[in-house]
């Protein structure tokens, strides 16, 4: 049986997002998440991963969402790009079969009235479609004392599970030696089932990144008699090379974030093409553009590979 059974094609929400989860958990891989930077990224990002059967994550921060918009004259450029990006995800996804987790990337603490903006719009997109224009939303909350993350964890999720929306959220990895960690995995469990953790590593300690997932993950078990891997773990792609991906996977991580990797592989095609073109010759745009599409394909095909999701539906 593979995912495609467990969940319907296009964007994913509600409890179909802890049944992935729990299906990537079971079956040891993750799934690439990948911050878009143009409408033609999007479409690579789908293609690949219909390429490799396998399910995607697509993700938008304020700053990229803003390219999508232009240089609006009325409201906020960001809030704009970010529902434009999800209108594109919504109509087209289904098209290429697959199950799509489409995700608003890590807003800090401070800028918490951008996300709620949005949530408020998910609210009535979700009261006039019954869909939620996000499957889920990323806090990084990393500043906080691990007391005022716990509090502004639990407000967002009671928030986004009415609407079938996923919480992740972003932790100091010092908190994970805190027993207050583990309660706090008790009371959000006590909320929704949906939501990740990941945590934001100091250089000396991504060496000790297997360890400590696995540690905690037998913490919160032994704790609350779940089943094993009870947490739903994010990592970041920069910092997991090729040698240690499929171990890191193995401890519960679901999603794994790349961002600078899908930069470089845009750069790429841009080089290829200039590489490959006459100076002064006229550059057709289409081609172009689908020069920077091969080299973001052949990343994201990589990176599926890597995680161990290539025909995973």
């Amino acid at each position: 049986m593979g995912l495609s059974q467990i969940v319907k094609s296009g964007v994913v929400e509600g409890n179909a997002l802890s049944k992935v989860f729990e299906y990537c958990k079971k079956n040891n891989f993750a799934i690439p998440s990948v911050n878009v930077i143009n409408n033609e990224s999007i479409n690579a990002i789908l293609e690949s991963a219909s390429n490799s059967n396998s399910a995607i994550m697509i993700q938008i921060n304020q700053e990229n969402a803003k390219f999508f918009s232009g240089k609006i004259q009325k409201g906020d450029s960001s809030i704009l790009g970010a529902l434009l990006v999800s209108n594109h995800v919504h109509m087209v996804s289904a098209y290429y079969k697959i199950p799509v987790i489409l995700t608003i990337d890590y807003v800090n603490a401070h800028e918490l009235q951008w996300v709620d903006e949005l949530i408020e719009m998910s609210y009535e997109y979700h009261k006039e479609k019954n869909i939620s224009l996000f499957s889920s939303i990323a806090l990084d909350l990393s500043s906080k004392s691990l007391l005022d993350a716990t509090k502004i964890a639990k407000k967002y999720l009671k928030k986004v599970s009415k609407i079938g929306m996923a919480l992740e959220i972003k932790m100091k990895i010092s908190y994970t030696k805190n027993k207050e960690f583990v309660v706090m995995y008790h009371e959000l469990q006590n909320i929704s089932q949906n939501f990740m953790v990941s945590f934001a590593f100091l250089d000396e300690e991504i060496e000790d990144k297997n360890s400590i997932f696995i540690q905690l993950q037998k913490n919160i078990q032994k704790e609350f008699k779940t089943n094993s891997k009870p947490l739903n773990l994010v990592f970041n792609g920069d910092y997991c090379t090729k040698k240690d991906a499929r171990v890191i996977i193995n401890t519960g991580v679901v999603k794994v974030n790349l961002d600078s990797e899908i930069k470089n592989a845009f750069c790429d095609g841009l080089n290829n093409y200039e590489e490959n073109s006459l100076l002064g010759k006229y550059v057709e745009p289409k081609k172009l553009l689908r020069e920077t599409q091969k080299t973001i394909i052949k990343k994201i095909n990589s990176a599926i590979k890597e995680y161990n999701a290539k025909n995973s539906l």
